[in-house]
């Protein structure tokens, strides 16, 4: 079982909690909106604390250098990053023909009374699938607007089309214990069993190990057929 946390400099406390609460795999997500932000990502700015399991997130959101940041966050093995994900929205759109990065962060979801979504369609729930990527999805972001997010989330199932959802605690006050995420999961009407959407992360984190791994390409004994094999991106 995994949460992921949105740090504020506070990274010591969340950890400090998680720990109570008996969560041990926890994802550190931080907004990326230019280059300097990278240096969060760097191996001597890393936390660590024992007992905890943790990974960290970027999510792009950022009008200019978009695909220059998502580049460098998904191959350089100067960061230390395990996830790549872009805020979403429908200007970006033509980044989903893109494969180097692990899928999109939907902060809200735009939808009328007869429950269609607006900023996120069918064809472009097709590509995160059909990529292996994924969607990510914030509690608080949800409790906004939670029936959009609960139709959403029913649409996506429907279509076999993985998510990652997330408390995005700030705030130790936030921090959620094992009790709470399988009732976020009750409350949204997730059917996938939380060991599929573990897996999916590490999955997603694998990817992304991967791509910085030069030793995947350069080792003889490794044949490895990628996710972005086409390279189309060069």
């Amino acid at each position: 079982m995994y949460d992921i946390a949105l740090p504020e400099g506070n990274e010591e406390e969340l950890a400090k909690k998680y720990l109570e609460n008996g969560i041990k795999n926890v994802v550190f997500a931080y907004f990326i909106r230019d280059k300097n932000d990278l240096e969060k990502f760097l191996l001597s700015n890393l936390f660590r604390y024992s007992g905890l399991n943790i990974f960290y997130l970027a999510i792009v959101d950022s009008k200019r250098d978009l695909l220059k940041l998502i580049l460098d966050l998904f191959y350089s093995e100067k960061y230390y990053n395990d996830l790549v994900f872009i805020k979403f929205n429908r200007n970006k759109s033509n980044v989903l023909n893109k494969y180097f990065y692990n899928g999109i962060y939907l902060k809200e979801i735009i939808s009328d009374d007869r429950s269609i979504i607006k900023n996120l369609n069918i064809k472009s729930l097709y590509k995160i699938k059909r990529n292996k990527q994924s969607v990510l999805l914030s509690l608080k972001d949800s409790l906004e607007n939670p029936y959009a997010f609960k139709y959403l989330i029913e649409v996506m199932q429907k279509k076999d089309v993985m998510f990652l959802f997330g408390s995005f605690a700030s705030d130790k006050s936030e921090v959620p214990n094992k009790f709470s995420i399988k009732s976020f999961y009750k409350v949204f009407g997730i059917k996938y069993r939380i060991k599929v959407i573990d897996d999916f992360l590490f999955y997603q984190i694998k990817r992304t190990r991967i791509a910085k791994n030069k030793l995947y390409f350069m080792d003889g004994y490794y044949i490895v057929k990628m996710p972005y094999e086409d390279c189309s991106e060069y």
